[in-house]
């Protein structure tokens, strides 16, 4: 069920200075745009939640009667997305102080600008163990499925670089992230080579970042079972 909002705009003039004044605009996502937040957030939830594509959604709006082209909703998309940076900023921000994070890529299809055709890019996620208080989760788009996206979101290789245990499935992209960082003072392989952990960082000696990779496969899958302590 879809409605719409009219906002009516007094106008007032003095009659001693002619001044005229007028009821401001009400604040919108959107500069002087007409979709509402509700709308907004309607859509992004359907298309990012729901999966459901913004042509689809078109569709929904024009069986009940409004007439929303799949173009007008891409620019609503984007200019939500510009606007939710600095949250997602502050999330990613909060991820990187827990010690253990979970991280996973996967495919979509990608349109190539100009030729109309698509090519393979990735969504990586990064996320928090279902066993803390805080659960979050950021989404990153990228064309690679290089390792190098994980080293960029954890930002390995500055004096700032994240230290934990990240948590895969195995993908050789994640642990040569490590493998190929800048600085590698150590690399070592445990139980049966299904944890790599590496030092890596430009950081000053006894201070150096540390990460593991943990794929979820193998003999560390029973690690979901034990104590935070013991992970």
């Amino acid at each position: 069920m879809f409605t719409v909002e009219r906002h009516v705009r007094g106008k007032w003039v003095c009659k001693c200075c002619e001044r005229i004044v007028q009821a401001p605009v009400p604040a919108h996502v959107i500069d002087k745009g007409i979709p509402t937040t509700g709308l907004l957030a309607h859509v992004l939830v359907a298309k990012f939640m729901d999966h459901l594509p913004l042509y689809r959604q078109e569709a929904v709006f024009a069986r009940v009667g409004h007439v929303i082209a799949r173009s007008t909703l891409a620019e609503w998309v984007g200019a939500c997305g510009a606007q939710l940076q600095p949250l997602v900023q502050a999330l990613a921000d909060e991820l990187r102080r827990h010690m253990v994070l979970h991280a996973d890529e996967t495919p979509v299809a990608m349109l190539k600008p100009g030729n109309g055709k698509t090519h393979k890019a990735y969504i990586w996620s990064y996320c928090t163990p279902s066993t803390t208080p805080v659960k979050a989760v950021v989404f990153e788009f990228s064309e690679t499925r290089s390792g190098e996206n994980v080293r960029d979101f954890l930002g390995l290789g500055t004096p700032d670089a994240w230290q934990g245990t990240l948590v895969t499935d195995g993908f050789s992209g994640y642990a040569a992230c490590v493998d190929t960082a800048h600085g590698l003072q150590e690399v070592r392989v445990e139980a049966a080579a299904t944890t790599v952990s590496g030092v890596v960082g430009a950081a000053p000696a006894g201070h150096l970042p540390k990460v593991n990779i943990v794929p979820l496969f193998g003999a560390n899958q029973p690690t979901r079972v034990k104590t935070a302590e013991v992970r």
